[in-house]
């Protein structure tokens, strides 16, 4: 299985946003910004909503499983104002893409259906937190899968914002 905690898996700390010094899951001290949490709320959720799945996680490496599995991408999108001349912050906001992996021979529906089970965990209006940031889910979709690499992806997006 190439599946991992999640708490390996935060952002790389930047300078946008706000930073603060919080320990890490090694009690290591290290700066974290409202990007990691984002990042942090997501992959978490991610995990929940994959139990019972082999998941690839982005940036982690290993091979690519042989039968079924899901891999998980955060996509950010670029940061906006909320409000003129800047006083209230930004919004954040991007993607969450997990595109469920099976092999060719199956019917299209049951990847959708599959993809629509996993899409439940992820409800509207959802608020997701890590420390004091939260990320609220805005929208999902479930676009038309494709052939790639002799393997069915059926990709799920799951779209957030958070104002920080």
């Amino acid at each position: 299985m190439v599946h991992a905690s999640t708490k390996r898996h935060g952002s790389p700390c930047s300078s946008a946003g706000a930073t603060y010094r919080k320990q890490n899951w090694l009690g290591v001290e290290e700066n974290m910004t409202v990007e990691s949490d984002i990042h942090a709320a997501l992959m978490t959720a991610a995990e929940t909503a994959l139990s019972g799945f082999t998941v690839l996680w982005s940036r982690n490496g290993g091979d690519m499983p042989e039968g079924e599995f899901a891999a998980v991408t955060h996509l950010p999108n670029d940061n906006e104002r909320v409000a003129l001349r800047g006083r209230f912050g930004l919004r954040r906001q991007g993607f969450l893409q997990i595109n469920l992996v099976m092999p060719l021979g199956g019917y299209e529906v049951v990847a959708k259906e599959k993809a629509g089970l996993i899409l439940e965990s992820f409800p509207l209006d959802t608020r997701l937190t890590a420390n004091t940031t939260v990320v609220t889910i805005y929208s999902h979709s479930l676009p038309q899968g494709l052939e790639v690499e002799g393997r069915w992806q059926q990709p799920i997006l799951i779209e957030y914002k958070a104002n920080a």
